[in-house]
């Protein structure tokens, strides 16, 4: 090889190796980047599975309030029931109270029907006899105006 060649061969090989640095320097660089980038990466990760956690969190605590409510609620409903049925049985109680005194009142309203329906008769036949009494007491008259005796 002569000194013209082995030159160029020593500047491409310098060449090279500044384009090597260069490219060194910029993978370097790159590498910081995507660090930088995995860094980041992961700190959302992270935060997103904080958030998921905070919203599984949230499901759970809204489905156990609900829970408690509806427990709540059948209580409550459990209660009015009771009550509605105490309040049945006393309604039924004084049902059958009206309906054993509607019977007596209802068998003392014949009592005094049948009662009065006598006493009317015995009014009636009284007025007859009377009635009978007074024409037999008073003098009769003929037809001529003279009295009979």
């Amino acid at each position: 090889m002569n000194a013209l060649e082995l030159r160029k061969c020593i500047e491409e090989k310098a060449a090279m190796i500044s384009e090597h640095r260069a490219l060194t320097e910029h993978c370097a660089c790159l590498e910081e980047e995507c660090l930088r980038y995995e860094r980041d990466l992961k700190r959302l990760m992270e935060a997103c599975d904080e958030l998921g956690k905070e919203n599984d969190a949230l499901q759970e605590c809204i489905l156990d309030n609900s829970v408690v409510r509806l427990v709540d609620e059948i209580g409550l409903l459990k209660q009015d029931k009771q009550q509605m049925r105490v309040n049945l049985c006393r309604a039924e109680d004084e049902v059958k109270a009206l309906f054993e005194e509607n019977k007596l009142l209802d068998q003392e309203n014949r009592r005094l029907l049948t009662q009065l329906k006598k006493e009317r008769q015995h009014q009636e036949t009284d007025d007859q006899h009377s009635a009978g009494a007074s024409v037999e007491g008073k003098p009769k008259i003929n037809i001529k105006g003279r009295r009979q005796p």
